[in-house]
């Protein structure tokens, strides 16, 4: 969907395709998420940019296209500066390689984000090694996910209310 590819020089070129009316709704820093989510949003993005792309130079422009929409964001300077850093030191080939998917020794667990959530996850952490000791879980790795919590509109609108005629 955000692919523009072109055929020069007897060769395919892929680029990011921006829609007109594109408004680049990137999280606000600001905002009462996980710092980890918040810092990997623009690595995330470039290392996108950069499967896209396939012209270096192309990957350079469109980085640094997407700098001022995250600074507009409250992003810092210095994060934006070093997810563009990983993205270009990484390798697009591996990017674009499948990779092997082994989710039988995987474990997430997954928790409503809130100001405890931090909290939480660290006691978790913690106790895992305990939790090891149970033969189905040895050897499996612990994911700590999150999900939106209940918000003023969950609470004020049951989906269960009558609706009266």
């Amino acid at each position: 969907l955000d692919i523009q590819i072109t055929f020069a020089h007897n060769t395919f070129h892929t680029d990011i395709y921006r829609k007109p009316a594109d408004t680049n709704k990137y999280l606000h820093y600001s905002s009462c998420h996980n710092k980890s989510l918040k810092y990997n949003l623009p690595v995330r993005q470039f290392v996108r940019i950069k499967r896209i792309c396939s012209i270096d130079s192309t990957f350079i422009a469109r980085s640094h296209e997407m700098c001022q929409p995250f600074q507009h964001k409250g992003y810092l300077i210095s994060s934006i500066s070093k997810g563009f850093q990983r993205a270009l030191i990484t390798n697009r080939e591996d990017l674009l390689s499948p990779k092997d998917s082994k989710t039988d020794d995987i474990i997430v667990c997954k928790l409503p984000f809130t100001h405890h959530s931090a909290a939480i996850s660290k006691i978790i952490r913690r106790r895992w090694g305990i939790l090891l000791e149970v033969d189905s879980l040895k050897n499996r790795k612990l994911i700590i996910s999150y999900k939106r919590g209940r918000n003023l509109r969950d609470i004020s609108f049951s989906p269960t209310a009558d609706v009266q005629n």
